[in-house]
């Protein structure tokens, strides 16, 4: 019985968002009335207990709060000023090969964005890369969303913020955990990248660098969890991956201009 009631508010939620199509913020609001339910139904905590739930709750969701915002403003001012546009067009310039083009969008590119912002945004923006390199509508969409791929650090760590917070566990200790388990990951990624991007000759043309950017972007990521900060981390395995990618092609560098 406690099982149940424990997972009708996500039921809730999901049955709100997919089957009836509702709004985020009303699935939100019934699911969060669902779950006041089933606390009372489940458990002995009463108000004082169901208040004090209630304010811890509402700090975790604070911290929560004012990272998305922070995220979806800086999305806004770089769409705004064309910074977006002039990155795409820069890294077109640097490397016309679709194949190896998407391998730095899906470890480098997307990780960074989507850990500075959150929310999906760096779909948003690593789509109209992948298709100005000519690769198909699906293609696309399919390797944008495999640049989710730092997702444990997503929105400057809030769902290992999160996740923490339930678990009873440091912030610090649950992401260097995450970090070292997504290590071999990172290269992964990149030859699964290659795979969708170009098929064989695209996995045999350039699998070396995409081992070497994969893990590039999972030590700076493990690195900067255990050195400098959990909340840094996917944005900076992220820019290794980038710094990987551009020293590569250093000579293309003067030719390609600056952004802009």
């Amino acid at each position: 019985m406690r099982y149940a009631l424990a997972a009708a508010p996500f039921v809730v939620a999901a049955v709100g968002l997919l089957a009836l199509r509702w709004s985020a913020p009303r699935a939100g609001v019934v699911a969060l009335l669902t779950a006041v339910i089933a606390a009372v139904l489940g458990s002995d905590m009463g108000v004082p207990g169901l208040l004090a739930s209630a304010r811890e709750g509402s700090g975790t969701a604070a911290r929560v709060l004012y990272v998305l915002f922070g995220g979806l403003l800086l999305y806004r001012v770089l769409a705004a000023g064309g910074a977006i546009d002039a990155v795409s067009a820069y890294l077109r310039r640097i490397e016309p090969r679709p194949a190896a083009l998407a391998l730095v969008v899906v470890v480098g590119v997307s990780p960074f964005f989507e850990s500075v912002t959150g929310f999906g945004v760096a779909i948003v923006i690593c789509a109209p890369i992948l298709l100005g390199a000519g690769l198909s509508p699906l293609r696309a969409a399919a390797l944008a969303s495999w640049g989710q791929c730092a997702v444990p650090w997503g929105a400057l760590a809030v769902g290992t913020v999160l996740g923490a917070d339930l678990a009873g566990l440091s912030l610090e200790a649950l992401s260097d955990r995450s970090a070292l388990l997504n290590l071999p990951l990172y290269p992964l990624y990149g030859l699964a990248t290659l795979a969708l991007a170009g098929g064989r000759a695209a996995v045999r043309a350039h699998a070396l660098e995409a081992l070497g950017l994969g893990l590039a972007a999972g030590v700076g990521t493990l690195l900067t969890s255990v050195l400098i900060a959990p909340a840094l981390s996917g944005a900076i395995g992220g820019l290794c991956a980038v710094a990987a990618f551009l020293g590569s092609r250093a000579r293309r560098l003067g030719a390609a201009g600056a952004p802009g």
